[in-house]
């Protein structure tokens, strides 16, 4: 009941979003893939590349599906990537998966200038940009800062603010309404 109440809230916040509620019904959680199995699929509206959320942030996105059930792809795998925005500074980049951080349940944001203003407990949201997250949903908060092996820019260690692997509810956006214009 606390989950939906939260996540009531959030869609009264987000009323340009429609949601279908869905259980996780498995998981592949290993060094390879971060894959969810869902109870909803095409019958319950739900189509290719939907962004899935919790009330706390964002899981991933649909990746394949049948009538009555889904693959999603989180935030942790290695096949994700997202384009990122840091709240504070507004600084733009690319939240992706990352085999080595997989296990550990964290992903990094990639291509930060050198000098970019980056801080532990940054919060990073979705850029909106690529076309497959809308703009706004909830990623994660900065860990760590990193300087790429090639030196030339850094990256950052992120806290997903949602826990997949103790996940057993999740949203999926279903349809955008662009409002205001």
């Amino acid at each position: 009941n606390k989950d939906l109440r939260e996540m009531l809230g959030v869609a009264e916040r987000n009323t340009e979003f429609t949601y279908a509620a869905a259980e996780v019904i498995g998981r592949t959680l290993d060094e390879w893939s971060s894959v969810l199995t869902i109870d909803a699929g095409s019958a319950d509206g739900l189509e290719k590349n939907d962004s899935v959320v919790t009330a706390q942030g964002m899981v991933g996105y649909v990746s394949s599906l049948t009538e009555h059930s889904a693959q999603v792809t989180t935030i942790l795998d290695s096949n994700m990537s997202a384009g990122a925005r840091l709240v504070r500074t507004g600084e733009i980049a690319v939240a992706q998966g990352d085999y080595q951080l997989m296990t550990d349940g964290k992903l990094k944001v990639s291509y930060l200038s050198r000098d970019a203003d980056v801080v532990v407990g940054d919060t990073v949201q979705t850029s909106g940009s690529g076309g497959l997250f809308p703009k706004g949903l909830g990623i994660g908060t900065v860990e760590s800062i990193q300087t790429e092996s090639d030196g030339m820019s850094n990256y950052a260690i992120i806290q997903p603010l949602v826990d997949i692997s103790s996940l057993t509810r999740v949203y999926i956006i279903t349809e955008t309404t662009v409002t205001g214009e």
